[in-house]
């Protein structure tokens, strides 16, 4: 890939000026998930709540840039970030030609998205359901990737932002509560005292994964919103909202493409404002999430649907809260590759001190320990029984330093360590009174307060993004890594990690130049090894080999069906091949859905009065699959051998009809599949 580096800003119009675009990264059934591994992942059959990418181009008076992507994907390479924006500047026009340290490539971990797009061999070795690179995938991904940042970048206008924090306690709770326990007593009393009352958040059903009460204070309840408003209006355009929690409350029986909690908080948000007659673009962020779970009571679409909905509802308290930030406030933008392996450095909080003296390094390469193979500890893998769930004790450490495995296992693991990242892109940002640190992996709430302080900023007013512009797992804290939980046994260049990241984040604090390392590229073609070739054939096996139902395991435990409604179904045309992704101007080529009523004389998108986000926010939701979360769209197995695809309408709580109703496939090359749904069916 040809990569473009370098510092560059535009030509100061002394405006502050921002900009929103938005594309859809839903892609048609038969693509390997990413996030579950090849044990649990699954082959998707269709879609639940989309997946977008969402940019927000932000420019200051002097002609500093900054650009947020928000993606809903599981993780997000170098490989695919350099490919974005080699597009952005090949044959494109000058204005695209944005320089790398001001884009920040943001994934927000949903384990129910595309995967086999990594630009590293490993990860599409054992992140996803089938083994190999998918390039046709990687391609079209950084098409629609690079296109929402071209319409953030022609959406750019004088604007005003608006930044708040809120705490907000409940929705998430720590799954290594014990790895957290073990950092230093003073840290851990700063953290927890943040959270109070933490017992009424407390369930006797999940006992398994929340023993302690600690766990909901084990966290980092901030969350942090960015709002965009024209200069001259005041009309607010969209919010960019960032809070820190593991996007897995669909589980992994899911086999259906989902952004999971974040995508039904967008919703509830987008329409919320929509209503009140403003058409908004909402987005999340991830932030310090590597411990972080959401607090889930089963992983199901109900839980999915209370804890987005929650979500939804302190975003929309948040904004307009009152701290507005300057009408130009300024932006600083920083970008680093350092080199992890084989790295001094200083043990500040004295962790590693039975180690003996002398200098302390990160591992001259990466080595992954045995707790790895059992998954996290908020749900691992389906061969466990429920007291081998709870009982599994993953810290038996039993070394005071080094991955806890087998010879035998460590060997392997350092062989399949050889593809993980050697450069680390640190990235160091300021948003007026903002202060932004993106790391490339999954940051303890441990971590993320020590990086916070070496931001050389107020650390109330700074947020760690957590997967932004690479993937190399876990990152824990000295203290964290010597328990070898889950996350430990990925934080793969050892105990001094955590550390480095410290030192590295501290010496890009303001007044510091934007560093850039010779050997991640500039001008000049970088090469990544992304492994075998991703047999697609395999997918369309899996499927016409495996007759699936919603009910099959979206019913019951998963509840996708509400078996209190009626539900409906609309079916559509037959093939014998998986649809292709021929992509057009950053379109899926996906079919859309919709129900429809007769009123004054014409059909008419249904609305139904959502009131879930509690007094006096109630809002009329279009029946629409890119503005309800009532809708599943999947490819069903037929009798004759034939793949159909087939939409389900859950029919919203509380909804009496008295008419006749419409259901509406629209496929992206304009034909139609419609359904009537009689008023006496209901």
């Amino acid at each position: 890939i040809q990569v473009p580096k370098g510092y560059h800003k535009v030509e100061a119009s002394g405006t502050f000026k921002a900009g929103i675009g938005r594309v859809l990264l839903t892609v048609p059934p038969g693509h390997s998930m990413g996030g579950y591994g090849n044990e649990l992942g699954k082959i998707s059959r269709g879609w639940w709540n989309h997946l977008y990418a969402t940019a927000f181009y932000l420019e200051d008076a002097g002609g500093e840039i900054l650009v947020l992507v928000s993606m809903d994907l599981w993780s997000i390479s170098a490989g695919l970030t350099d490919k974005v924006m080699h597009l952005l500047h090949k044959e494109t026009p000058q204005k695209y030609h944005i320089g790398r340290e001001s884009v920040v490539f943001a994934a927000t971990h949903t384990h129910n998205s595309p995967g086999n797009i990594s630009s590293s061999w490993g990860y599409n070795l054992g992140s996803s359901a089938l083994v190999g690179f998918d390039k046709q995938l990687f391609d079209v991904m950084a098409k629609r990737i690079a296109l929402s940042i071209q319409r953030a970048i022609d959406d750019a206008r004088p604007s005003v932002l608006e930044i708040n924090q809120a705490t907000v306690a409940g929705l998430s709770r720590n799954r290594s509560l014990r790895a957290f326990q073990n950092n230093p007593v003073d840290q851990v009393n700063a953290i927890i005292a943040r959270v109070s009352n933490p017992g009424q958040y407390f369930r006797d059903t999940i006992k398994c994964y929340a023993e302690d009460v600690m766990v909901f204070q084990a966290i980092d309840p901030t969350l942090t919103t960015v709002a965009v408003y024209d200069q001259g209006s005041s009309q607010l355009r969209g919010v960019v909202a960032a809070f820190g929690l593991h996007p897995t409350v669909m589980g992994s029986d899911n086999p259906l493409l989902s952004s999971d909690v974040y995508g039904v908080a967008r919703l509830h948000v987008e329409n919320y404002y929509k209503e009140r007659g403003k058409d908004i673009v909402n987005a999340f962020i991830n932030g310090a999430e590597g411990d972080v779970s959401a607090n889930w009571y089963n992983q199901d679409r109900e839980n999915a649907m209370r804890i987005g909905t929650a979500l939804a509802r302190e975003t929309i308290e948040s904004v307009g809260s009152g701290l507005v930030s300057p009408v130009t406030p300024s932006i600083r933008a920083s970008l680093n590759y350092p080199r992890i392996a084989d790295r001094s450095v200083v043990d500040v909080y004295n962790e590693l001190s039975c180690i003996g003296a002398g200098e302390y390094k990160t591992d001259i390469g990466p080595v992954v320990g045995r707790a790895s193979l059992n998954g996290a500890e908020d749900g691992r893998t389906n061969g466990l029984t429920r007291s081998e769930e709870c009982g599994y004790d993953e810290g038996v450490v039993k070394a005071c330093f080094g991955p806890q495995a087998t010879k035998r296992e460590l060997k392997i693991s350092r062989l399949a360590g050889k593809a993980s990242p050697r450069y680390l892109p640190l990235g160091h940002y300021t948003i007026g009174p903002l202060t932004l640190v993106t790391i490339p992996g999954e940051t303890t709430v441990a971590l993320a307060e020590r990086l916070k302080k070496a931001a050389g900023s107020n650390p109330d007013s700074t947020v760690v993004l957590s997967l932004a512009n690479e993937y190399i797992s876990y990152l824990t804290t000295p203290s964290e890594y010597m328990l070898q939980h889950y996350e430990g046994s990925f934080t793969v260049y050892g105990a001094g990690t955590g550390l480095f990241l410290e030192q590295e984040i501290r010496a890009m604090q303001p007044g510091e130049s934007p560093q850039w390392i010779d050997e991640y590229g500039g001008n000049k073609r970088k090469k990544y090894i992304v492994g075998l070739k991703l047999k697609k054939d395999r997918a369309l096996d899996k499927m016409v080999g495996h007759t699936w139902l919603p009910e099959d395991n979206l019913n019951g435990p998963y509840n996708l069906k509400d078996t209190r409604q009626r539900n409906f179904t609309c079916g559509g045309r037959g093939q014998t091949r998986l649809p292709g992704i021929k992509d057009r101007q950053g379109d899926a080529t996906v079919p859309g859905v919709e129900v429809r009523v007769m009123a004054n004389g014409q059909w008419e998108i249904l609305k139904v009065v959502n009131d879930q986000l509690g007094q006096g926010r109630a809002y009329a939701e279009l029946q629409t699959d890119r503005q309800s979360s009532n809708f599943l769209v999947y490819m069903k197995n037929g009798d004759d051998g034939i793949l159909r695809w087939e939409s389900l309408w859950m029919v919203p709580p509380g909804y009496q009809p008295d008419v006749t109703h419409k259901m509406i496939l629209t496929y992206s090359d304009g034909a139609r599949y419609e359904c009537l749904i009689e008023r006496d069916e209901f």
